[in-house]
This record gives structure tokens, C-alpha cells and sequence, in this order.
């Protein structure tokens, strides 16, 4: 199979206070169409900058990425990327459903079409009875149900998520992660990149688990997680996922050395 997003040779660098800071070096990853895959690493690896290379956000110094054969520009052109931030980002004027219609009345293609998804997005998420809410009446892990919401209604092909749910607590974190792997196992399984800190969070999401060194940030490992779907919290229960856990973390303990520099995302 083609694979939907193909980073070949990669390396960039930061200029910081008139030094060059190498962030990623010579990374190299091909993701299949509908995959599900985690970003893993050390803080200041280069697992966001990686991100926003997939996203067309920067420029490769060195290297290529596309997006199903093209620049993930054209990506973007086409509505073909849904992002998904650590900050919900939520236009605190609008409600749940105003947020959700944005990204489709910015895109004039969408129609009539807009009242019509926006309803479907909000029952997905278990959200209608909160559409006429407003960011500061709900929860951390609701604001971000509505934000992976908006990334939804333009009906991405690709969907990037940084560290969506760093900010929540654990509990809610935990019950999140399930609902997100829901959303993508019912939703035609986009394409799904997702940066992350946590290792179980990791290898319950994904299919396979992209391990990273710390900065440069370069690929020590891509492990397959077999585990079967659809999956919930009783996953974490198992010794095959208690193995994977561990495989991760050796990867990591294995490639984390001391840095010079400090840490840049």
C-alpha cells in the first residue's frame, strides 16, 4: 500500500541566540493510509518540530515530506489536515457548535452541508447537549473533545495530535485516550500521527510506536503493537500490553543520553 505520509532523509535545525541547534537528524518514516501511529520520545527530541514538518507548519532544512505523493501544503490547500494542539484553543465567544461550524464556514465548499455535520460531530463526541455551552463552562477533557471535534469537520484525511491530552489529569487523560481511539476505529481510521510523553498512552492508541533519541532526534525504533481492536481500558490489564510498555520504555532508557543544549520542542 501507498503510504499516506512519507518522510524521507529529515533533518532540521533552530537557529538560538546565534547558535544552530540540530533538533532532528536524518529521520526517515513511511505511515500507512488509515494507521495509527505514536511519536515517542524524550523532552526536546524534536517529536513536535517532527509534527509540524508532517503538517507543512515549517520547512525541512534537509529532506522531504509528503502527504499522499505531494507537499503537505497542497495538504492543507485541500483541507486534508485536521491538527489537534495540547491547548484546546477554543474561541471563548462561541459556543461548543460555533467552535465546531468554524473550519466549515471558513471553507465555502462545505455548503449547506455545515449545520448538517456539526450535529454529527456532536453526537460523535457525546456532546449535543453541551452545543450551546461555551469554553469556560466545561471541563479540560470536554474542551478537548470539542477541539478534536473542529479538527473533524472538515473531514481530514490526515489528523495530527501534539500532546492532546498533557494538560488533563490522569483519570481524565485515561478515559480520553479511549474515546479518541473510539472516534478513530467508528471514523473511516483517518491517518493518525500522535505526539506523546506517555508510553501506555502510547501503546493503547497505536499501531505502532515511532520511539525517538533524545536531540538530534533520530528513530531508534518503529514497533508494531499487535493488540487487538477495538480496544478499552481492560487492555491495560494484559500481559502482552504490560510487555509493550516495557519494550518502549527499554527503547527510550536505551537512547536518552545527556544534552548540552536545553530542551526546544
Amino acid at each position: 500500500m501507498k503510504p499516506a505520509i512519507s518522510v524521507k532523509s529529515l533533518s532540521h535545525s533552530f537557529e538560538v541566540n546565534g547558535m544552530i541547534l540540530p533538533v532532528l537528524s536524518d529521520v526517515d518514516i513511511e505511515i500507512e493510509q488509515g494507521a495509527f501511529v505514536s511519536v515517542i520520545g524524550p523532552s526536546g527530541c524534536g517529536k513536535t518540530t517532527l509534527l509540524k514538518l508532517i503538517g507543512g507548519l515549517l520547512v525541512p532544512d534537509v529532506g522531504s515530506v509528503t502527504i499522499d505523493g505531494a507537499d503537505p501544503k497542497d495538504a492543507q490547500r485541500r483541507k486534508s489536515i485536521g491538527f489537534v494542539f495540547q491547548d484546546s484553543s477554543l474561541l471563548p465567544w462561541r459556543t461548543v457548535a460555533q467552535n465546531i461550524r468554524l473550519p466549515l464556514e471558513l471553507n465555502t465548499a462545505a455548503g449547506n452541508r455545515a449545520n448538517d455535520d456539526v450535529d454529527r460531530l456532536l453526537d460523535v463526541m457525546d456532546l449535543t447537549e453541551f452545543a450551546n455551552y461555551h469554553p469556560h463552562e466545561l471541563s479540560g477533557g470536554m474542551r478537548q473533545r470539542v477541539a478534536l471535534a473542529r479538527a473533524l469537520a472538515t473531514d481530514p484525511d490526515v489528523l495530527l495530535m501534539d500532546e492532546p491530552l498533557g494538560a488533563l489529569d490522569e483519570m481524565t487523560r485515561e478515559a480520553m485516550r479511549y474515546e479518541i481511539l473510539s472516534v478513530w476505529e467508528r471514523n473511516k481510521r483517518k491517518t493518525v500521527v500522535f505526539v506523546t510523553h506517555g508510553i501506555a498512552e502510547a501503546v493503547a492508541l497505536s499501531e505502532r510506536v515511532v520511539v525517538m533519541s533524545s536531540r538530534p532526534g533520530r528513530i531508534l525504533k518503529d514497533i508494531e503493537i499487535d493488540l487487538p481492536h477495538p480496544r478499552d481500558q481492560s487492555l491495560e490489564k494484559s500481559l502482552d500490553f504490560l510487555d509493550y510498555t516495557y519494550l518502549v520504555r527499554d527503547t527510550l532508557k536505551q537512547g536518552a543520553s545527556a544534552s548540552p543544549f536545553s530542551a526546544v520542542h
